[in-house]
């Protein structure tokens, strides 16, 4: 949404929120309620139109000729309380915050008994929670701090070690950090053809071998996989570490997690690799049982929505799926909403066809598809097109779509990504060769008699080119064709 920050302000409220904000705002002017209740009456299209702030003027002083200096008076005012509102309302919510902020004050105060109990009360709370992530360490670190650089702390004392413990929560916070950091900056590296490093990470990941922390363990663990080429035993041994350590991560760390471990396996569930592939599933479940695909209010990212749902449909977790798009499909931004439910219930109708459900899913998959608009962003055309290239041959197989409908549908693709300008070369290149393999297929597999060698010769030469994309599907529908050589 365009326009003024108020309106901005006001449209990012939730319903609880905007009854709450009523309440904050009743030690308000009479002005300052008035003019929350109609920016709220207000449609957006009008609050984003160039007579927004006449209408609201209207509305308030009625009767009264504009002036543009009162009402940007009254709306910075009503401004400056929905954000001190936002903060206290955070703040209730946040123990956390509520505990530093408490030992903070106290720590100013003239008893310093007061504060001391209060952060020491503070501390024994945090041993005694699951977490032992950054939001643990860094709270810690906090505390320690304020309380050993308290004047009235003695310095030097057999009784307590608050400086020793400041000292090793600092310590642990930069390794755990940094070793997240590093991940992302692998991933960032390999992402954009980069060689920036971080400094002190050999450094660190020496100092990790000897934390007793669980999660800068698993981290460091994750960390070396990343450097290594993919491990399958290597990876699929980290999934038990990972259930283990899990609820001992803050949000910020399970999500970075899930991101690692999905993207290490993620080379060899493209080959096929069914181990992997469940383990991509499996996490996006972990993600998904913990509500990690929002922060806060935010839409959940177009392509995590899709990821998640295509995950568990090709595994053929279709009643999982289903109930997955159904409930979270309202979270996925408004203009992306009707496309991503349409390519999620493409790729379900089209699973449950290969599952044997009924031919009649093959249909449905590709009036889905089709309701996703031309010309649409990358994140759906490409899907899209070769999702629907994948039904047309499957239904050919299923003798309800004849060889020249599958052609049409690859020539049509075929002229979409010769006539788009905006794909990289190595990705139209990718389609092309996907392209004119599944064409290849669809004429072996209308022939009335199968013809072996044809089928292994396709077989060796997709083997020897690694360019195409949807190698396994390919690989998988010439593995059926050479099961079943009559063509019934």
């Amino acid at each position: 949404m365009t326009g003024y920050k108020l309106f901005r302000l006001v449209q990012t409220l939730s319903k609880a929120e905007i009854a709450a904000a009523k309440k904050y705002l009743a030690a308000a002017s009479t002005d300052c309620q008035h003019l929350f209740q109609h920016i709220l009456a207000l449609p957006i299209s009008q609050l984003n139109g160039p007579d927004a702030k006449l209408l609201l003027h209207e509305a308030i002083y009625f009767g009264v000729e504009y002036h543009d200096n009162r009402l940007r008076k009254l709306m910075n005012l009503l401004t400056d309380m929905l954000e001190a509102f936002l903060v206290q309302n955070e703040m209730e919510k946040d123990e956390s915050l509520q505990q530093q902020l408490l030992a903070k004050t106290l720590g100013t105060r003239t008893d310093y008994r007061l504060f001391k109990d209060a952060v020491e009360a503070r501390l024994a709370a945090l041993e005694a929670q699951p977490l032992r992530g950054l939001g643990y360490l860094e709270e810690k670190r906090d505390l320690l701090k304020l309380l050993y650089f308290h004047p009235e702390t003695q310095r030097f004392t057999v009784n307590h070690d608050y400086f020793q413990q400041y000292i090793r929560c600092q310590e642990q916070h930069f390794i755990l950090d940094s070793l997240m950091s590093g991940a992302e900056c692998l991933l960032r590296n390999k992402a954009l053809a980069s060689n920036d490093s971080l400094y002190f990470l050999d450094t660190v990941r020496q100092a990790a071998d000897l934390a007793t922390n669980p999660v800068i363990a698993f981290f460091k663990k994750v960390f070396d996989l990343l450097l290594s080429p993919t491990d399958a035993a290597a990876l699929t041994s980290l999934k038990d570490m990972t259930f283990k350590v899990f609820g001992k991560m803050g949000g910020h760390e399970q999500r970075m997690a899930l991101k690692l471990l999905i993207h290490q396996a993620m080379p060899l569930a493209n080959t096929g690799s069914q181990p992997h592939s469940w383990f991509i599933f499996e996490m996006y479940q972990l993600g998904t049982q913990h509500q990690l695909l929002q922060h806060g209010n935010n839409f959940i990212d177009t392509p995590l929505f899709i990821n998640v749902a295509i995950s568990g449909i090709h595994q053929g977790e279709l009643d999982w799926a289903k109930n997955f798009i159904a409930t979270h499909i309202k979270m996925v931004s408004p203009e992306d909403r009707s496309s991503s439910n349409h390519l999620c219930l493409a790729s379900w109708h089209y699973q449950a066809g290969l599952n044997g459900m009924g031919d009649h899913h093959f249909k449905d998959a590709f009036f889905h598809a089709g309701k996703v608009p031309t010309r649409s962003n990358e994140v759906f055309e490409l899907r899209v097109r070769s999702l629907q290239l994948r039904i047309k041959f499957d239904s050919l197989l299923a003798k309800a779509e004849s060889l020249d409908a599958v052609l049409e549908q690859a020539r049509n693709f075929e002229r979409h990504l010769k006539g788009n300008k905006t794909y990289s070369v190595a990705k139209q290149n990718a389609y092309l060769s996907f392209i004119s393999h599944t064409r290849h297929l669809a004429k072996l597999a209308n022939q009335p008699e199968r013809n072996i060698e044809e089928v292994k010769g396709f077989l060796i030469a997709l083997e020897s080119e690694r360019l195409s994309v949807l190698r396994h599907w390919l690989i998988e529908k010439a593995g059926a064709l050479l099961s079943a050589p009559a063509n019934q």
